[in-house]
């Protein structure tokens, strides 16, 4: 399953694509993420491969999930896989260039089903799954445009 979305962002590419990768600076807007830990080296350069793990708070329990840089190109490309046992995805921010000071957001999250029964959950999830990301999307776009205010 494929979830997309596009948004504008008032500003420069240079500054939006720090909101999408940057660690500290995702705690303000993926929903209940307290910390990313990096198992492997981070290389800013390069960072394809690392391995990192998210802790994440979702009603009263702590969740942690492990993923991977798969890709990245500064300013403009930021995917990561996420291992998560019951529906593992990829998530893949694109920047486009509009002005000096606008660049478009391409999301895609892209769901793996391992089985029948998983395939089943997942279309039962897509609704609330879509909402979800749209909320946190906009989320992302208000903060890049106030700088975090």
């Amino acid at each position: 399953m494929i979830l997309t979305q596009q948004l504008d962002i008032g500003v420069s590419i240079d500054q939006a694509f720090s909101w999408i990768y940057d660690t500290d600076k995702q705690k303000k807007w993926i929903s209940g993420l307290i910390d990313t830990v990096w198992l492997t080296p981070f290389d800013p350069e390069n960072p394809v491969g690392s391995q990192f793990k998210r802790q994440f708070r979702q009603d009263h329990q702590l969740l942690e999930l492990e993923g991977e840089v798969i890709e990245f190109y500064s300013p403009n490309i930021y995917g990561v896989r996420i291992n998560d046992s019951r529906l593992p995805y990829e998530e893949i921010f694109r920047l486009e260039p509009l002005t000096p000071q606008s660049c478009r957001l391409h999301y895609k999250r892209m769901i793996t089903s391992r089985s029948l029964l998983s395939r089943a959950v997942a279309s039962m999830m897509l609704m609330s799954a879509r909402v979800k990301i749209k909320k946190q999307l906009k989320n992302l776009v208000y903060l890049i445009e106030t700088g975090g205010k």
